[in-house]
């Protein structure tokens, strides 16, 4: 069983950055007893993180009905995030090279490029971060320091983990991804703390 963390200030206000200006969504789970199965472990957070995602949702959505928004009747349902309960993902043991991509200098922390192109490979991190369908492809000023705070808050020990990146036929998050912009699902074990931090994205224009 998986619940999220007591997030410091720090974490909660890249969070709220990062649901009003970025694709990416971040959540950092603990277990309620010590792992043992690594990868039957992640694959759990996997499908709880999607729980969590669903309840930003709902929660975003009450918001803006307190402000006096005028939502569709059917909001929850629209937008309800859920998991397909006869598919289980499948994850794949990736290296922290891979899981960055392209853009970054991992001993700096500084952005690379310009801009990176769809049919590329090796598309991770980077991409899914500055990349987004509305907009992205152009590093703004800032970034730079965004994605050192962004490391420090989420990701402190980066030699420390033990990443998959998963399948994206199990859960509905995925399906706008699928239209045009693409697919991301990591999970991230921590080996010191036994948390993982579980990194997605999926939207299209």
């Amino acid at each position: 069983m998986f619940s999220e963390i007591e997030y410091s200030i720090q974490q909660q206000d890249l969070l709220e950055n990062l649901e009003n200006n970025y694709v990416l969504k971040v959540t950092v789970l603990k277990s309620d007893c010590t792992i043992i199965d690594i990868y039957q472990s992640c694959m759990e957070a996997a499908k709880t993180a999607i729980k969590v995602f669903d309840s930003r949702i709902l929660d975003y959505n009450k918001i803006l009905a307190y402000q006096g928004r005028i939502l569709p009747v059917d909001i929850d349902k629209r937008y309800k995030l859920y998991t397909y309960p006869d598919i289980l993902p499948k994850g794949k043991l990736i290296s922290l090279n891979e899981f960055i991509g392209k853009g970054l200098n991992i001993e700096t922390l500084t952005l690379t490029r310009t801009g990176l192109s769809f049919t590329e490979s090796n598309l991770g991190l980077i991409f899914a971060l500055f990349h987004e369908p509305h907009g992205g492809g152009v590093y703004r000023k800032g970034d730079d320091d965004f994605i050192r705070d962004f490391f420090a808050a989420f990701l402190p020990s980066i030699e420390n983990y033990i990443i998959y990146k998963w399948s994206d036929d199990w859960s509905n998050y995925f399906d706008s991804g699928k239209e045009y912009w693409g697919t991301f699902f990591w999970t991230l074990y921590n080996k010191t703390t036994q948390e993982i931090t579980v990194i997605a994205a999926s939207a299209t224009d």
